[in-house]
């Protein structure tokens, strides 16, 4: 997904993305590696982080935007 929205290049956008999934399932691991944060030390998660990621090249990927089909297709290809 990430690629994706890094290939869209459009600049002074916002987006917000909520990882859902199991305990256990890597959602941590995954946001502290986008943040080149260190994952050895990744610890169960009680309640929830608000983190604010930023890097060249976000796109909004709201319903809104006209790449949001093109991304909604490349997620289900991946479930």
């Amino acid at each position: 997904m990430l690629s994706v929205l890094r290939k869209a290049r459009l600049k002074d956008k916002e987006m917000r993305i909520l990882m859902l999934g199991l305990d256990n399932a890597g959602k941590t691991t995954i946001v502290k590696k986008i943040m080149n944060e260190d994952v050895t030390t990744v610890s169960p998660t009680l309640g929830f982080i608000i983190k604010t990621i930023d890097f060249e090249g976000s796109v909004d990927a709201g319903t809104s935007h006209p790449l949001s089909s093109r991304i909604a297709d490349s997620w289900a290809a991946t479930s």
